[in-house]
């Protein structure tokens, strides 16, 4: 059992690790291609790529603690927690993860779901802050993710229809960087539910789920878009995307509201993403 959750903290945690202990071979965005990786035979894996999905993340934790065999990997067993340990495997995980989430697109992903959202604290109105994968309020969730310094009217267009969305089944969670911003105030549910990022570790993780078939890698000069937003099923899983740079642009209010209504209409599906019937 994996005692971390599959979180935007965990991955943010994670990353650090990764980015003290790992980038001298596996490169600042786990490409594999490190300042050291050139010397070294075999060759650093590149966690961007697929392949990392055929291991366990059991495998990949005892890798991360005891070495990769006849490898130039070390074990960092003796000098990293084991809770550090498992962050920086949720981390690589959700590199590859990445990968996979290229196929992504405005039309809702058919067949078995597979990709996990990356939990995080969000809100209800002034109630308690819950987390994003709680699965007890039924709904689906559109997660916007704003770029650092990039202000437009989509949250106030969204806003406009959150009554609708709500009626759906959907629940708006806007993801912003600065408190600097006017937020339009939410209704007795909550909706829209702001979400201050402060850290950008939110936002940090759910951009790598950014990767595009036109861009499958992480070029050094990629960056991501004003806007990118996430359609949630009401199981934890994700089931569209949409970004501002791509020619579909961002979905209208309507197309949301019938997404939603095609998500909330699916029968019960497991934490495995099958369905029960």
């Amino acid at each position: 059992m994996v005692p971390v959750p599959y979180d935007a903290e965990a991955i943010a945690r994670g990353q650090d690790v990764f980015a003290a202990h790992c980038v001298a071979c596996h490169g600042l965005r786990g490409r594999g291609d490190g300042p050291l990786a050139k010397d070294l035979k075999p060759p650093p894996a590149d966690f961007t790529a697929p392949h990392t999905r055929d291991h366990t993340m059991g495998d990949m934790y005892w890798w991360v603690s005891h070495g990769f065999p006849s490898s130039a990997m070390p074990g960092f067993a003796e000098s990293l927690s084991d809770l550090d340990r498992w962050r920086v495997v949720e981390y690589v995980m959700a590199l590859s993860l990445g990968y996979e989430a290229r196929v992504l697109g405005p039309e809702i992903s058919a067949g078995q779901p597979w990709l996990h959202a990356i939990d995080f604290p969000t809100c209800r109105g002034v109630g308690p802050r819950e987390k994003l994968n709680d699965r007890s309020d039924g709904r689906s969730k559109l997660v916007l993710i704003f770029r650092d310094g990039i202000r437009t009217q989509r949250l106030d267009q969204l806003t406009q229809h959150a009554r609708a969305i709500e009626q759906a089944g959907g629940m708006i969670l806007a993801v912003m960087p600065s408190p600097s911003e006017e937020f339009p105030s939410p209704g007795e549910s909550g909706n829209p539910c702001i979400v201050l990022d402060m850290d950008h570790r939110i936002a940090a993780a759910w951009n790598l789920y950014r990767r595009t078939m036109a861009n499958p890698g992480f070029d050094d000069n990629d960056s991501p878009p004003a806007i990118i937003e996430f359609l949630i099923d009401r199981f934890g899983f994700v089931r569209a995307r949409w970004r501002s740079d791509e020619t579909e642009g961002l979905a209208s209010p309507s197309q949301l509201v019938d997404a939603i209504t095609q998500l909330q209409a699916e029968p019960e599906i497991n934490k495995r993403g099958v369905h029960d019937h």
